[in-house]
């Protein structure tokens, strides 16, 4: 019977966290400690939470811990000894955990637990004695619920792992990996940003990333306004909730921005030191090439991290497609065959800048789409005298109007009308779509692969593969490490630029 976790349960003082590090070891698995975790999601200890909370609420947060960790794949879990365990809970555990139940003698328990008075709730310290012997009793009546009960008094930490194992193996319960395979880290908590010019689908990559980390069991937390957010601690916890509602959203909720100052060295360690503060175990960002490189600097400094393509260009390593683009294209196109309505009952040509400073891909394809007679790109040099050439002859055929989209990295559009003014008789009038083509909710396809992307981030995180940027290379959603993803980008098509100047006389 396949189970994919190992779930330790016993009194307080019975060793779980002790034995469960040590399993966890052994098996190249992540350890989970629910009273840590609860700990790390309320920032406070288990006493205080429960002392100000009240148990009503403490015991609430503790049954999310649990469908959170029930959920996890290849993890030794350590129950709190305060844990209420009955029928409902081990059903739970049961579907993917073998559960392990520890043991102890009173006197090692009384010793265990006397060593951090004050620190378990619940837990009576002025008769610690009688305490002990009424808990234990109730335990009796637990055991049976597990798979096997293993007692912890003697033996060292090695022998008792090694009983464990034993007795899962005896049992035909097979695990997931073979002992000693290397596995992934301990990822509990992540957090996310956007960073660098806003995207459409950037909101439905926050939504993805947060909503599927929550389904594998994490917390997440989300980063206002990018990496500056990080310097001046602007943070929020994210939950299903509170992504709901944005993915037909443009922009991005979480705020983006341009942080310069991210260069510096000093800047980074900042962020990194206020990552480990929040007990963060990992970080996605979804941006650019920018954007990338400060993800590359915070992975240097020990934070795992993981990028998310998201720019309207196409111009960015380790990907060929980014979110966005569909999106930009189609409202480019849009524009397009508004102003080409207006260029055909005025006899005019109609050049159209749109955004593209280091690659024409907007350009390319909006152009192709829009049917337009001349696109000018970065990958081509501008050669002015041909364009003319270009429309005086397409008109010369009785063409009535004409449509050019120039990338602003090619040429501005106002160089491009005045060059035509000067050369030609044809009147030429010069729309700069701007930010436009930024903004209004994401196409079908960038909100799709947003969610696609997003759900390969997390799950890179969860199986030790960080440190990479997702993308999409033939068609497959794929992680590429960081020094190697320049190999791949989205190549400018040749044939297609030139399609549209044959077609377009």
């Amino acid at each position: 019977m396949m189970k994919r976790n190992i779930v330790l349960v016993g009194m307080m003082g019975s060793g779980k966290s002790h034995i469960g590090r040590k399993l966890a070891q052994r098996l190249k698995w992540q350890f989970v400690d629910t009273d840590r975790r609860l700990e790390r999601a309320v920032g406070t200890t288990i006493a205080e939470f429960y002392n100000e909370a009240g148990e009503t609420i403490f015991r609430e947060r503790e049954i999310n811990i649990l469908h959170q960790v029930s959920r996890y794949h290849e993890a030794v879990i350590s129950f709190g000894g305060n844990f209420p365990m009955n029928v409902d809970t081990y059903r739970i555990l049961h579907r993917n955990g073998v559960i392990v139940a520890l043991s102890s003698e009173p006197y090692r328990v009384e010793e265990r637990v006397g060593r951090h008075i004050g620190k378990r709730p619940t837990v009576d310290y002025d008769d610690l004695h009688n305490f002990v012997r009424t808990m234990m009793k109730q335990w009796e009546d637990v055991y049976p619920y597990c798979d096997f009960t293993i007692d912890t008094t003697r033996g060292g930490a090695s022998y008792i792992v090694d009983t464990i194992v034993e007795a899962i193996h005896k049992e035909k319960y097979s695990l997931p990996s073979e002992i000693g395979e290397e596995r992934c880290m301990n990822i509990n908590k992540i957090a996310v940003l956007t960073s660098g010019g806003d995207a459409p689908g950037m909101n439905a990559a926050i939504r993805g990333v947060t909503r599927y980390a929550i389904y594998k069991g994490l917390s997440v937390e989300g980063i206002v306004r990018g990496y500056g957010g990080l310097l001046d601690e602007d943070i929020k916890p994210l939950d299903r909730r509170s992504v709901g509602e944005i993915i037909q959203r443009g922009g991005t909720f979480l705020r983006t921005a341009r942080c310069l100052e991210f260069i510096e060295p000093e800047v980074q360690k900042k962020a990194a030191e206020f990552l480990r503060s929040r007990q963060i175990d990992a970080l996605v960002v979804i941006g650019g090439d920018g954007s990338m490189k400060g993800a590359e600097a915070l992975s240097r400094l020990g934070i795992p991290t993981v990028v998310i393509p998201g720019t309207i260009d196409g111009d960015m390593v380790g990907t060929e497609y980014t979110v966005g683009f569909d999106t930009a294209v189609n409202t480019v196109l849009d524009s397009v065959n508004k102003i080409r309505d207006t260029a055909y009952s005025h006899d005019r040509v109609a050049v159209i800048e749109v955004m593209g400073r280091h690659a024409g891909f907007i350009a390319l394809y909006s152009g192709m789409a829009s049917g337009a007679e001349i696109v000018l790109t970065p990958e081509h040099p501008v050669d002015f005298q041909a364009v003319c050439s270009h429309l005086l002859e397409s008109h010369s055929m009785n063409k009535m109007s004409s449509i050019i989209v120039v990338a602003e990295g090619a040429a501005t559009g106002t160089e491009v009308v005045d060059y035509i003014k000067e050369h030609t008789y044809l009147q030429a009038n010069l729309t700069v779509l701007g930010y436009v083509q930024r903004g209004g909710s994401p196409s079908a396809y960038d909100s799709i692969m947003a969610g696609r992307f997003a759900q390969k981030a997390v799950d890179v995180l969860l199986e030790g593969k960080y440190n990479c940027v997702v993308g999409s290379v033939g068609r497959q959603v794929v992680a590429t490490p960081y020094e190697e993803a320049d190999k791949i980008r989205f190549v400018f098509d040749e044939g297609l630029y030139n399609l549209v100047h044959q077609l377009g006389r």
